[in-house]
Formats: C-alpha cells, structure tokens, sequence
C-alpha cells in the first residue's frame, strides 16, 4: 500500500502522468535570476519524477513587466533564456511550460513554451487578453486570434507557433490556453 512518505515508483506510460505546478520568486525584468530559479524548480519537478512541470505566464521576464516588453534587449534576453531552459531539459523526462513575450513580424505575444529534450516544441500565443485595471494587455501584445499556425525562428530552428498544436507526454495529449 503506497502512502505520500512511502510512495511506489512512479511509470509515467500507465494510466496517468504526474504533473507540477511551480510559482519561482519572478524579479520584473530580471531574466537571468528568473531563468536560474525556473531551472532550480525545473529540477526539483525532475527529482519528483513529474512528467510535466508548468510555470506561470511570462514566468521569464516577469508578468508586469509593462512598457519593458517593448525593449529588443528584454525580448532578446527572453528568448535566450528560453534556449537555456530548454537545454536544461536535455535527457530528462520531464516537460516543461515557461512564459515569455515572443516578437513576431509587428506585433508582440504573450506565450507559452513548451520545452522537452533539449528543444522548443512549440510556441503557443495567448487569445484572450484582459482588459481591465492592471491586466490591461492590450496596450502590450497582440491576440492571437481565428489565425494558423505557422513558425518562429528561434537560435536558427523553425518552432511551430500558433493556438493549434497537441503535445504527447507518455500516453497522455496536452493542450495549452494561456490564461
């Protein structure tokens, strides 16, 4: 009989995988602080056996980080920050979702990344933006919205990006709507 002190060994490919949520402690601005703490809780959800780990939206630059996100340099570091965390997920078995605000063409989005062996999976724009008191994204980002997917180019590699993408963890299909 298996307890939370002395759980049994987790087979992520039976009937269910284990999933994490993680909030780090987010310095506005500061990707390479939040990046180091996205990739301590990374591990721990690793040490954990998870299959799945999720952090929070714009978890890489931080959520308020307002007029900011329209500096090239926050959005580059942003993007470098992704690869990093990516690369962390080398030889491991766990996914992971991180935030970000990607640049495409004219427009910016609010984002989820989904990061696994080493690479950027996918990049799923955000459709629903809040408008109201300090959610007020729409003078930030785009929505992505009645749009196809199609691709980003990050550190060289086309990454798919759009709201129509599934993801495979063991037997289990993973969708992404932010927010």
């Amino acid at each position: 009989m298996n307890s939370p002190l002395n759980p049994s060994k987790y087979v992520p490919n039976q009937d269910c995988i284990r999933v994490a949520t993680a909030t780090p402690e987010v310095s506005i601005g500061d990707v390479p602080s939040n990046v180091k703490g996205i990739k301590k809780l990374y591990a721990d959800a690793v040490q954990a056996e998870c299959s799945l780990v999720v952090f929070p939206e714009l978890s890489i630059t931080g959520y308020t980080i307002q007029d900011l996100v329209a500096h090239q340099s926050l959005l580059h570091a942003a993007e470098q920050g992704l690869i990093d965390i990516a690369k962390a997920t080398t030889n491991k078995n766990t996914v992971a979702v991180v935030g970000l605000p990607i640049k495409m063409g004219n427009a910016t989005y609010n984002c989820a990344a989904v990061v696994s062996e080493g690479e950027i999976r996918g990049i799923i724009p955000k459709q629903n933006l809040p408008t109201y008191n300090e959610f007020y994204e729409k003078r930030w980002y785009q929505a992505w919205q009645n749009k196809q997917n199609t691709a980003v180019s990050i550190n060289g590699s086309m990454v798919p990006f759009g709201t129509e993408q599934l993801f495979t963890i063991g037997n289990a299909i993973l969708g992404i709507e932010i927010c």
